[in-house]
């Protein structure tokens, strides 16, 4: 029989998998539901945080948990290595204040130190935890931590870090610092990838999750979200990129392919066949199906 690693493989090479592959995108609310136990417990204890998500784990063992095991802090990671204070409420997730009042600052800004500046460091310790204490099983039979990169997206980042009704306003009003931002940031993400290839090894899957390009529109997205999310992509392209937005990305569907990752993880409700002009079944997925998108067209 194969295992959720192999069917994984198959499926993203599209190659026919012994079974349908099934998939469970783990993040805090769900694990820490099925124990019981606070959100805020979880972030900080990485034996709660392993024991929780193996729980789902255990609960669907021929599923596949997406990341996989891995050290949770929802949206905080990144937002705190540029000085955001982080929110840490008992049941909910994690919430960054945003950490400059004026976009020109960044005309200043230092570009922060992975595995230093922040709670990088912290998710390096949670990293090394987990191998030290994850069974060896889930490493060859599933893929787990191996090759494991996991980032928050290049403009969700920005908008946390100035804030979300803000940093729509200088797309307009203040462009070119826009941008400075920007690079600054995947400057840092792709830095803070390949520390985590330190302990991790070689990336093999790569998650970046991004929601914030379904708010503007196609001409912005083409002038600050492509170049800067593709940019990552394109840094690792021996991992299996995924592309992680459940927003209505219906305007900007026919470049995602474009963007280098090898998954689409979507929400909204789709229908690819009008938007790419393929003949798929079905044509609409629901929120937490994987559907690798790229080479579709070819």
């Amino acid at each position: 029989m194969s295992t959720p690693k192999e069917n994984f493989e198959a499926t993203v090479n599209f190659q026919e998998p012994e079974r349908p592959l099934f998939v469970i995108w783990n993040t805090a609310p769900f694990g820490t539901s099925l124990l019981g136990v606070k959100q805020k417990d979880f972030y900080f204890d990485a034996e709660l945080k392993l024991k929780a998500q193996m729980t789902i784990q255990e609960k669907f063992p021929e599923a596949l948990l997406v990341p996989g095991p891995w050290p949770d802090f929802g949206v905080a990671v990144e937002p705190s290595a540029f000085g955001c204070k982080i929110e840490w409420p008992d049941n909910e997730p994690p919430w960054a204040r945003p950490a400059i009042e004026s976009i020109t600052e960044v005309r200043y800004m230092r570009k922060p130190i992975p595995g230093k500046d922040g709670i990088t460091g912290l998710m390096l310790e949670q990293y090394r935890y987990m191998w030290d204490h994850l069974d060896k099983k889930y490493i060859d039979e599933y893929g787990f931590l191996e090759g494991l990169g996991y980032i928050l997206g290049p403009l969700e980042t920005a908008a946390l870090v100035v804030g979300y009704g803000q940093i729509l306003f200088e797309l307009y009003d203040h462009p070119k610092e826009v941008h400075k931002l920007l690079q600054i940031i995947t400057e840092f993400e792709i830095e803070w990838l390949h520390e985590q290839e330190k302990i991790n090894g070689k990336l093999k899957r790569l998650y970046v999750p991004e929601h914030f390009p379904t708010q503007v529109s196609p001409d912005h997205f083409e002038e600050f979200c492509f170049p800067y999310i593709s940019q990552i992509f394109n840094e690792f392209p021996y991992a299996i990129g995924l592309y992680h937005n459940e927003g209505n990305v219906s305007h900007i569907m026919e470049r995602i392919p474009d963007m280098g990752a090898k998954i689409f993880h979507f929400g909204n409700n789709i229908d690819l066949r009008k938007q790419l002009g393929v003949n798929i079944t079905p044509s609409c997925f629901q929120h937490h199906f994987l559907f690798r998108i790229i080479n579709l067209l070819d």
